[in-house]
C-alpha cells in the first residue's frame, strides 16, 4: 500500500481535539491516503455489545443492577394490593362488629339507663293519646324507626294536685318500622275523668319481617253488626299475623271509637276476609258514626333463621 507520510490521519487530529465527526475531513484526506483496523473486534459481538452500552452511557453491569430490583418489585406488586385488599377487609369487619344496631331516634330527649333498656338506644317515636266513647284510651303510636319496636305503655293518672292516683300499664308488641300502630289503654270507671300522663320504654323487636305495605285492603262491607273487611297478602310470604283496626269518627270529626281484629297463617298472594266491631260506648251499646278509617296494624312472619 502506497501512503504519503504527509497525509492527513482523522484520528491524530481527534487527539489534537479536532471535531472527531467533522466532516472536513473527507476533504483534507488525499484520495490515495488509507487507515487500517483491527476485524478482529467487529467480531467479537460481546464487545460491540458493551461498546454500544458505554456508548448509552451505561456499564452493562449498572444496567443488570437496575433492572434486578425492578424485577423484584413488579412480583412483589401483587402481594402488595393483596395485603392491602385484606386490611380494607379487616376493617369492614371490625366497624360492623364494633358498631350497635341502628338506633332509634328520639324527639323527646336523651334516655336515661332506666327508661332505655336496650343499652341507652336512642328512641325515636310519638305517642298521642285520644279519649274515646267507651271511656278508655286510645294511643297513637308512631314509631319513625327503621326498625320494629314493643311498647310498654302507662298511662299515669294524677289528681287536681298533680298527685299519683293509679297506672295503667299495657305491653304493644310487634309495631312495625316507619309505621303508626294504634291500640286501646283500658281505663277502670273510677279513673276516668281523671287527668293523665303518658310515660313509655321501649325496646328493639327482633326476629320478625314486617309486610305492612304489602297487604292491601280489597273491599270493606258494613254489615248489621260489624265491617267485613277483605285484605290480600300481596308479597312472596305467607303472613304470619295480620292485625287489621277501623278509627270511627262523629259528625265532627272527632274520633270516638278504635276497634282492631287480627288473623293467622294468611298465605303469599291469598285473600282473607276479617270482621271489626263497630264502636260502643261505656255502657257496651252501639253507637252513631259518622265515618271511618281502616288501616293495618301489623302483618309479620318469624324468621326461619
Amino acid at each position: 500500500m502506497n501512503g504519503d507520510n504527509n497525509t492527513t490521519n482523522p484520528f491524530n487530529d481527534a487527539e489534537n481535539n479536532v471535531n472527531p465527526i467533522d466532516t472536513n475531513y473527507s476533504n483534507d484526506m488525499d484520495e490515495n491516503s488509507s487507515f487500517s483496523y483491527n476485524t478482529s473486534d467487529l467480531t467479537n459481538f460481546d464487545n460491540v455489545e458493551q461498546s454500544v452500552d458505554y456508548i448509552n452511557g451505561m456499564d452493562p453491569q449498572d444496567e443488570k443492577e437496575i433492572k434486578a430490583p425492578k424485577n423484584n418489585i413488579a412480583k412483589k406488586i401483587p402481594i402488595i394490593i393483596l395485603i392491602i385488599i385484606l386490611i380494607i377487609v379487616l376493617i369492614v369487619l371490625l366497624k360492623g362488629l364494633m358498631s350497635p344496631e341502628e338506633p332509634l331516634d328520639n324527639d323527646q330527649g336523651t334516655q336515661t339507663e332506666e327508661t332505655s333498656p336496650e343499652n341507652l338506644i336512642d328512641q325515636r317515636y310519638s305517642i298521642e293519646p285520644t279519649n274515646l266513647a267507651n271511656g278508655n284510651i286510645m294511643v297513637d303510636i308512631n314509631n319513625k324507626n327503621k326498625i320494629s319496636i314493643d311498647a310498654e305503655v302507662a298511662i299515669e293518672f294524677v289528681d287536681a294536685n298533680g298527685q299519683t292516683v293509679k297506672n295503667e300499664t299495657t305491653t304493644i308488641k310487634n309495631i312495625p318500622p316507619k309505621s303508626h300502630y294504634y291500640s286501646t289503654i283500658t281505663v277502670a270507671p273510677e279513673l276516668r275523668g281523671l287527668q293523665y300522663r303518658v310515660n313509655s320504654i321501649l325496646s328493639v323487636n327482633k326476629f320478625k319481617d314486617y309486610y305492612v305495605d304489602k297487604v292491601v285492603v280489597v273491599n270493606k262491607t258494613e254489615e248489621e253488626e260489624n265491617l267485613l273487611v277483605e285484605l290480600k297478602n300481596d308479597s312472596i310470604s305467607t303472613i304470619d299475623t295480620l292485625e287489621v283496626y277501623a278509627i270511627f269518627y262523629d259528625e265532627n270529626n272527632k274520633v270516638i271509637g278504635l276497634e282492631k281484629n287480627s288473623v293467622k297463617k294468611v298465605a303469599a298472594d291469598n285473600s282473607v276476609s276479617i270482621k271489626v266491631n263497630y264502636p260502643k260506648d261505656q255502657e257496651y251499646k252501639s253507637i252513631s258514626f259518622s265515618k271511618y278509617e281502616i288501616g293495618i296494624n301489623t302483618a309479620y312472619s318469624y324468621r326461619k333463621n
